[in-house]
Parts: structure tokens; C-alpha cells; sequence
């Protein structure tokens, strides 16, 4: 999972976590889905990127 922010002067950080299994509930548009994660947590505008495992 990509967590993006930004700092006080407005430069883009972002920090990369491994999340547990989640299913696919949903695809909106070729690029978006609705999920629903097994471990962990996410919250809105967290980007998750599925591995090919």
C-alpha cells in the first residue's frame, strides 16, 4: 500500500507497506476498485498495488 502526504513546504513523501490478503468487491473504472482488506487498515485516497503472488 502507497501512503501519500506531503510536508509543510509542500513536497510529496510517501512510504510503501505490505498489507494482508483483500477482495476485490468491485471494479470502478478501468484503474479503481472497492475493497475490502483482511489485515490491516486503510483509509480514503490510500493507493494499494496487488502483487502478482
Amino acid at each position: 500500500m502507497f501512503i501519500y502526504g506531503s510536508t509543510e513546504t509542500g513536497e510529496s513523501v510517501y512510504r510503501l507497506d505490505t498489507m494482508g490478503p483483500l477482495s476485490i468487491n468491485e471494479i470502478k473504472e478501468q484503474h479503481y476498485a472497492l475493497t475490502t482488506v483482511s489485515n490491516g487498515e486503510i483509509k480514503k485516497h490510500d493507493m494499494l498495488e496487488l502483487s502478482e503472488n
